[in-house]
């Protein structure tokens, strides 16, 4: 009999997360680590990492470079990430599971970046589309033997309602709130991404997903949330604890019939835009 508990499980099992230490990737990092799964974070270094370790390690009674490992890598070089995929292929035989998580976003603090779309620059658009777009199709590129090697591989990417919708701008006006284009586009190519790498690797039984995440709140301008808030089904944005639920069923034994979709996880907004 399939046991639904036993197969959300993810015991001997190894997951990459990159910006494993952002605050969806913490999430993340936690959910996996609550399933009992072997986790290797790949971030940028900071003032917070060390205690974000700490923290990990106290609530899950686990140890750093035993269930849990850190990878300081700049994802917008590919040499830097070439480099980090040879030294995991050297560590492990295998890999299960990996969710990019890693992206540049409307908060983002980049010149060129949140502005109005005529000063939107070229540089900034190049930055976004190598650490949203080019750093997982490299990932997946340099680590797909390892994959090959699971029994059922799982690759997950955090995408946007923004890359299967425009943006509803009534709800940035009079913020100092803009929803650069060079977002949209990079969460665009991933759907189709995995719709092409889901055909391409089915028969080496690896699973190829994304969740296509709508707003969370996190301290946006008031007239944002509450038009936001409106629009939205379920009359709330999202929060960091409602990812965990999908990343569990898509890393776990329970999606093993899943691939090549975008799974919207949006408290219903799309429906309505």
């Amino acid at each position: 009999m399939f046991s639904v508990l036993d197969n959300i499980k993810l015991n001997n099992k190894t997951a990459i997360v990159t910006g494993g230490f952002g605050n969806i990737g913490m999430k993340i990092v936690e959910t996996l680590l609550e399933l009992k799964c072997e986790v290797i974070v790949i971030d940028m270094d900071g003032p917070s990492v060390k205690q974000k370790i700490e923290t990990f390690e106290t609530k899950f009674n686990i140890k750093l470079n035993k269930e849990l490992h850190f990878y300081n890598t700049n994802l917008a070089s590919k040499d830097s990430i070439v480099e980090l995929c040879e030294i995991i292929k050297g560590k492990y035989n295998k890999m299960d599971i990996l969710i990019h998580s890693a992206a540049l976003v409307g908060t983002s603090n980049l010149e060129g970046w949140s502005v109005p779309f005529e000063d939107q620059s070229m540089e900034a658009f190049d930055l976004c589309m190598d650490i949203n777009t080019k750093a997982p199709l490299l990932f997946f590129q340099s680590l797909i033997e390892l994959f090959k090697k699971s029994e059922c591989g799982k690759i997950i990417n955090i995408s946007s309602i923004y890359g299967i919708r425009g943006p509803a701008f009534s709800l940035y006006e009079d913020t100092c709130m803009e929803s650069p284009i060079a977002y949209s586009i990079s969460k665009a190519s991933l759907n189709i991404m995995i719709q092409y790498l889901a055909s391409l690797y089915g028969k080496y039984n690896i699973c190829f997903n994304n969740i296509v995440l709508g707003g969370i709140v996190r301290g946006q301008d008031d007239k944002f949330i509450e038009r936001y808030n409106q629009k939205t089904p379920l009359g709330r944005m999202g929060t960091e604890d409602d990812i965990k639920g999908m990343i569990s069923f898509l890393s776990s034994n329970l999606s093993n019939y899943v691939t090549g979709q975008n799974l919207v996880l949006d408290g219903g907004i799309t429906c309505k835009l």
